[in-house]
């Protein structure tokens, strides 16, 4: 079955288009009420679109619910729903539409990343190094350079500076001019009583990434602890 958005070709008993999302067959729920057309979903899928770009996330939640009802099957939707609940802040029921999502599509990348994001902020390290393990590994040719990062910053949290290094060494070799990737070498250099290599990467993100602002006040703070006014 072809997709009449984006063309590619679907076998005959997918719902959704695997490439895009877009619903391609209609269905009739267990109570014999007919659900909303894959017309009107789409049409609503795109309402909800300008909803989130002008901020009105509590309408493109009712929206993602509304396509839900009728296709609770859809993982994209989940994924998405949880993503505005995320911005408002409600991340509990944000994780609980991921791992539906997740539980729909097993590799679907962006709910396992974050999962990840989300169990780091919260201190669930343990949680963190799982969804970020299963992320790398869904596709060997993934390795995003800043799933790896994310997956240093939790190391880093727990102490493990020996993973930590060997990890961002891949990284560098991905993106030479990873900035977050430098900043993180810096912390570790740190943590270890290397200072002056710290400062040394602290200004090197820094140049590559002016918007890091972050490793321009870790580097001036570390120069003036240093006695410097600035790295010799």
């Amino acid at each position: 079955m072809e997709c009449t958005r984006c063309k590619a070709e679907n076998k005959d008993n997918y719902k959704f288009c695997y490439r895009c999302g877009l619903i391609l067959t209609e269905d009739i729920d267990e109570f014999g009420i007919k659900k909303l057309t894959k017309e009107e979903c789409n049409k609503l899928l795109d309402l909800s679109y300008v909803f989130e770009v002008t901020n009105s996330i509590d309408e493109a939640i009712e929206a993602y619910e509304l396509i839900i009802n009728s296709y609770p099957g859809w993982a994209d939707v989940h994924f998405k729903l949880g993503r505005a609940y995320e911005v408002k802040g409600e991340r509990g029921k944000a994780l609980r539409e991921y791992k539906k999502a997740i539980a729909i599509n097993p590799d679907y990348i962006d709910a396992h990343r974050c999962l990840g994001e989300i169990y780091s902020e919260e201190g669930l390290y343990e949680e963190a190094i799982k969804e970020f393990n299963l992320l790398l590994n869904i596709q060997q040719d993934y390795k995003y350079a800043d799933v790896m990062n994310s997956l240093v910053e939790v190391y880093i949290e727990q102490g493990n500076l020996v993973d930590s290094e060997e990890i961002l060494k891949k990284v560098i070799e991905i993106n030479p001019k990873y900035a977050k990737a430098k900043f993180n070498l810096a912390r570790i250099a740190y943590l270890k009583g290397e200072k002056e290599k710290a400062a040394s990467f602290y200004k090197e993100a820094f140049e590559l990434d002016k918007e890091l602002v972050i490793a321009e006040i870790s580097l001036n703070a570390l120069l003036e602890e240093l006695g410097k006014k600035e790295l010799g």
